[in-house]
């Protein structure tokens, strides 16, 4: 058999993974070892990887002999939702044979008990709707339980004294050197990962300059990538970004384990936006109009 021929299997496949985050993975890895950091947030716009990133750092083996607790606050409407929240995911049993929701600070007093003195960390997913409604109570929790690492990820941080902010960016959308090769930069990879094999394997340098074109018109914003391979998928990569260029939005294929505010970038991006004023979101729309 020649060097080239390699075995096929019938179907395509994607490759959900993440791509060009090495640095950032070590960067969270290593600030949850510093015993300065108590309280670290992960902040960026919509759809940038945030859980994503938080979730894989916290999966690693380095992180066994702790506790991890993560909660996901994305439907908490309030202060007393999100500890309640935060107490069933520590407490590993459902809250539902109590009459009824406990207060804030007494669901915030069980969970500082039930952490207590031991090494622990806590992930608090998705803060961004109660971020201020629980900021005052993060120094408290923290004072009562001195083993306790507390992450948290949100667009806006909490805007406390000690806390550890950590800003993730979007993915790399073109090359360092002149002699970039079409479809090499993160921004592109991931794309490439997220369409289905057949397409992948078949791509040509013209489709790949495409992608490129595709993921700087996305800001190399993951969510926003991912969603546009469904579309490649679907229509190719000229209509794709020519949609993206005229303003359509980009809709997944509903996969069910995909938050609903995940399946379109419009709904990303409006998920946390009931505190902006009519006037400041006016303003913000007829600015995303110009390209510069």
């Amino acid at each position: 058999m020649g060097d080239d021929v390699r075995p096929t299997l019938a179907g395509t496949y994607r490759l959900p993974t993440l791509v060009g985050r090495e640095a950032e993975l070590a960067e969270v890895g290593r600030l949850l070892v510093d015993p300065r950091v108590r309280l670290l947030t992960l902040t960026g716009t919509a759809g940038v990887g945030k859980s994503r990133i938080a979730r894989e750092v916290l999966s690693d083996t380095a992180f066994r002999q702790e506790i991890t607790v993560t909660a996901d606050l994305a439907e908490c409407a309030d202060r007393t939702d999100a500890w309640n929240t935060v107490l069933e995911r520590a407490s590993r049993r459902p809250l539902d044979a109590a009459p009824e929701r406990l207060p804030a600070v007494e669901a915030l007093a069980r969970l500082a008990e039930a952490i207590g003195a031991r090494r622990a960390i806590l992930l608090l997913d998705n803060c961004d709707r109660v971020v201020r409604g629980i900021s005052t109570d993060v120094p408290r929790l923290l004072e009562h339980c001195p083993n306790l690492v507390i992450v948290a990820t949100s667009r806006v941080p909490f805007h406390l004294y000690r806390e550890c902010v950590l800003c993730v960016r979007p993915l790399r959308t073109g090359g360092d050197t002149g002699d970039y090769y079409p479809g090499s930069a993160p921004a592109a990879q991931l794309l490439l990962d997220s369409i289905d094999s057949h397409y992948r394997g078949a791509a040509a340098v013209a489709d790949r300059l495409v992608l490129d074109e595709i993921a700087r018109e996305l800001d190399g914003v993951p969510l926003a990538i991912e969603l546009a391979a469904g579309s490649i998928a679907r229509i190719g990569p000229v209509r794709t970004l020519r949609r993206l260029e005229a303003g359509a939005d980009l809709r997944s294929s509903s996969y069910v384990d995909v938050p609903a505010r995940h399946r379109t970038l419009h709904g990303a991006v409006e998920w946390g936006l009931d505190d902006v004023a009519p006037e400041v979101l006016e303003l913000l729309l007829r600015l995303s109009l110009y390209e510069s």
